[in-house]
């Protein structure tokens, strides 16, 4: 005989709730940045414009004793980067500084902290682009003509805070190319400098080495600091990286050993080969040596370097802002779409479209 078996009330409510499960948004990022993602992504965030323009202004205050303060803020650099690897390989999670403050003092330390990283962080970053766009428009001053250079600035810092983020979005591998597209372009004008630029030192311009109050050596490390800000830029992506507790602190080491004998070397070069005065006085030295070493078209290419280097710092904030703004989101701290992921990229694309928007609006804040 034929009969239908009865379906118990638990088996009822399981088959109903069983769709919603299907279709519960995606939250956990994927392990799919590489090595050259996070050495790409360090370069970007540490590499600002004082290493093309800072000796100019601690041989203002230092001389060639500014050579001095160079080789102390690489030590500081280091030392820095040493703590952040330390951390990161503690706590390999998206957050970067917000996870390792959340860890060593609590819930409303880190709320404090992430919030100020990640609204500082997208600030700077549309202060950055501003100043980026003012570079180009010095290294190529034929292709803004005045009636229109106000206009085109706009049009072009929208577009790259587009860019960026669509990156962004299109996944951390897409991210980590254009990263280091911007990294190494910037690192081989440098490098450039540098080397042929040792050859054609004048040696006089070291004497008298110490013109001013030692104290000023100090004061030049102020304006200085900036140069190598960033160390947390790879941390926020750690949760992306296989084994990131091992890959990341030594890229972050490395780096920042690279970088200070880099800044030491551009400082002892562009005091070579510049007068104290004219050093002193330049606002971008670097393309003054570029003119010196490589002529006219050597001012342009320098000042495309700058641009570049300074675009790479806000695509490495672009990047990794929206890792921070996830890690708060899942910690009560935002709204909860901020923590899904994208099924197909693997990027947390609701927090990347509500920074566009932000960054958009800062961008038009900062040029009125």
């Amino acid at each position: 005989m034929n009969s239908l078996n009865p379906i118990s009330t638990e088996e009822l409510l399981t088959q109903e709730t069983k769709p919603v499960e299907e279709k519960k948004a995606e939250t956990t990022i994927k392990k799919k940045a590489g090595l050259f993602t996070v050495l790409a992504l360090t370069v970007a965030s540490m590499m600002g414009s004082g290493l093309f323009s800072g000796a100019g202004v601690a041989a203002a205050y230092a001389g060639p004793a500014s050579l001095i303060t160079w080789i102390i803020l690489g030590a500081v650099t280091i030392y820095v980067g040493m703590c952040f690897a330390e951390l990161v390989a503690l706590f390999p999670r998206a957050g970067g500084v917000y996870e390792f403050t959340k860890q060593s003092y609590g819930q409303f330390p880190s709320f404090i902290i992430g919030w100020l990283a990640w609204l500082s962080g997208n600030m700077f970053a549309a202060v950055l682009l501003i100043d980026a766009l003012d570079y180009l428009i010095l290294a190529f001053p034929s292709v803004f003509p005045e009636p229109y250079m106000e206009t085109m600035k706009i049009i072009l810092g929208i577009s790259i805070i587009l860019l960026l983020n669509y990156v962004t979005f299109r996944g951390i591998e897409a991210s980590g190319i254009l990263l280091g597209v911007l990294s190494i372009a910037s690192v081989l004008i440098l490098v450039a400098i540098v080397v042929r630029g040792i050859f054609e030192v004048n040696i006089h311009n070291f004497t008298p080495f110490m013109p001013y109050s030692p104290a000023f050596i100090f004061l030049a490390m102020f304006f200085l600091m900036d140069t190598f800000f960033g160390w947390d830029g790879a941390t926020y992506i750690s949760e992306e990286v296989e084994n990131a507790e091992k890959i990341i602190p030594k890229v972050l080491i490395w780096v920042c050993v690279v970088l200070s004998i880099l800044g030491f070397l551009m400082g002892f070069v562009l005091m070579g080969i510049i007068p104290l005065d004219d050093l002193s006085n330049s606002l971008v030295p670097a393309s003054d040596a570029g003119t010196i070493l490589f002529g006219s078209a050597g001012a342009m290419i320098v000042g495309l370097g700058v641009f570049l280097s300074i675009v790479g710092m806000v695509a490495s904030t672009v990047v990794t802002s929206p890792r921070l703004l996830l890690a708060l989101a899942r910690d009560k701290l935002f709204i909860d779409a901020m923590t899904e992921v994208h099924p197909k990229y693997g990027t947390p694309y609701k927090s990347i479209m509500f920074q566009t928007i932000f960054l958009l609006l800062m961008l038009f804040i900062g040029f009125k």
